[in-house]
């Protein structure tokens, strides 16, 4: 597995973010305005509903990844191509039931969503559903070809890919709202995009990767491996999809959609976040199961846990402290004054969500080795007791109140119970992890008197603010880099430089 394609992945990889989040900043207020607060919070509200269905995929997504990973690395082609056979099969099945289940839930929309949704609301609603019912369907068949890219850790492509699919969205949808089309035409354009991008990821596997389609033989006891492992990841799904999915039914349900559209907007930054965060974890996974599988140790696996987790630290920090000081002017500007709540609910949330980002390659690691079952239980525990909290605090404190029951649910389940769990089932050395970590934190709090000072200086337009994170994020380059990366860190990023440089033409020897 060769370094250079990860580095080019990460670096990839942001370039996605870089054009995602800028077309995030310009376009959403426009889609908002095009569609209206309420039409807006309807459609986020039923993505968020049929986005529950992609739980149907049952984890076989993160199992071809790590199965092909392990193929790869023992050479084993034929194995290989029997294995996404079988799996193929396994996802038509998966397709069918998601269409059932999803056409079932579909006559019960007026039952949950009747005492929110006015009458209109809930017309466009349905028929939004049902485009989006099509689309996820189609979705489980294209997540196995993109999870077997990723297992050959092409990232480049599929970040170009994405890139491609985002431009080609903005400008579709800018084109169609200019002239009247509302959300349903927003869904049937995702739709198209989606069924489009399967296409190239099929054509890209067969031709580019040698992907091989074959069922030899239905391998029974490696499909009850494979079913153990995917249904832990499995429920791990569940208990994640539906911890950021709950405050949007939630609140649906007791508050309706001019509610919905601020939380929504939360939760877009939390996602932008959580982006960031996955970047570096999303393309290790291959990586962390190839030290497995050649018995790396728990000392092994903990030195690489620290030294992505310090890598994350100076991302994240960055991100975290920049939205603190700049997030309610950004939120202002972007998209009004009627948003300001989204800021809180985005702080409490990236908060307390810092040290399970910096702590992920674990999770990784788990999985790796297939002891994930007691993780996995605690994730759905989390996301039931954030759902009780959140539900018991909507009333009095609204969004405020569902977010800050999500926030201690985390708290008590991530930052403690599962650090004793790392702990007990790798050899977890928490001690080293956090002073290793704990090195960069003097950079990082000069960095934020900067910012403080930064702050204060005058000015509320778009010129000021981006003036002002300018300078934050060149101040607090300039102190991690000098004061709190170490040697290795540098060297990296000294590589990454030279790497961005056109190569130089070699004179012919004479």
């Amino acid at each position: 597995m060769a370094t250079s394609d990860i580095k080019k992945g990460i670096l990839t990889s942001y370039g996605t973010f870089t054009v995602d989040i800028l077309a995030g900043i310009l376009f959403t207020p426009f889609l908002i305005r095009s569609l209206g607060q309420s039409e807006y919070g309807v459609f986020s509200l039923m993505g968020a509903f049929i986005a529950s269905l992609a739980i149907l995929d049952f984890g076989f997504g993160n199992a071809i990844t790590r199965y092909v990973a392990q193929y790869r690395t023992e050479k084993r082609k034929e194995q290989e191509s029997n294995f996404i056979a079988m799996c193929l099969v396994l996802y038509g099945f998966i397709a069918c039931i998601s269409f059932v289940v999803g056409g079932v839930f579909y006559f019960f929309l007026d039952q949950v969503y009747g005492s929110g949704l006015t009458a209109e609301e809930l017309r466009i609603a349905k028929a939004i559903y049902l485009m989006l019912l099509g689309n996820i369907t189609v979705s489980f068949f294209i997540g196995a070809f993109n999870a077997y890219i990723q297992a050959y850790e092409k990232f480049s492509m599929l970040n170009g890919i994405t890139i491609v699919r985002l431009l080609l969205r903005i400008s579709l949808l800018s084109l169609l709202l200019s002239w009247g089309f509302k959300s349903i035409t927003v869904a049937a354009i995702d739709t198209v995009l989606n069924v489009a991008t399967g296409f190239v990821y099929v054509l890209y596997a067969r031709s580019k990767l040698d992907m091989r389609i074959k069922l030899s033989q239905w391998d029974s006891k490696l499909l009850r491996e494979v079913t153990r492992y995917s249904f832990i990841v499995f429920i791990g799904s569940i208990a994640d999809l539906m911890f950021w999915r709950i405050g949007l039914l939630v609140l649906g349900a007791v508050s309706g959609a001019k509610a919905v559209a601020v939380y929504a907007v939360g939760i877009t930054l939390i996602s932008y976040f959580q982006y960031i965060s996955g970047v570096i974890n999303g393309k290790l996974f291959p990586r962390v199961t190839q030290m497995v599988v050649e018995g790396a140790d728990s000392r092994a696996l903990t030195v690489f846990s620290s030294r992505v987790g310090r890598v994350q630290l100076m991302l994240l920090g960055c991100i975290l402290m920049g939205f603190q000081l700049y997030g309610q002017q950004f939120i202002h500007l972007w998209i009004g004054p009627e948003y300001a709540l989204s800021w809180w609910i985005g702080m409490i949330l990236m908060g307390v969500m810092l040290v399970q980002a910096l702590q992920y390659p674990c999770v990784m690691m788990l999985r790796a080795k297939k002891m994930d079952g007691t993780r996995t239980m605690y994730q759905l525990i989390l996301m039931v007791v954030g759902a009780v909290l959140g539900v018991l605090l909507v009333d009095a404190y609204g969004v405020i109140g569902m977010t800050a029951g999500l926030a201690l649910a985390i708290v008590a389940l991530n930052w403690i119970v599962v650090n004793v769990h790392y702990a007990s089932r790798l050899g977890y050395d928490l001690v080293f992890f956090v002073m290793q970590l704990s090195k960069l934190l003097p950079s990082m709090a000069a960095a934020y008197a900067a910012g403080f000072l930064i702050h204060l200086i005058p000015g509320i337009g778009w010129g000021a603010f981006c003036m002002k994170c300018i300078l934050f994020a060149a101040s607090y380059a300039a102190l991690v880099w000098y004061w709190g990366a170490n040697a290795s860190e540098k060297a990296i990023i000294s590589q990454i430089r030279q790497s961005l440089r056109p190569a130089r033409a070699i004179p012919e020897q004479a």
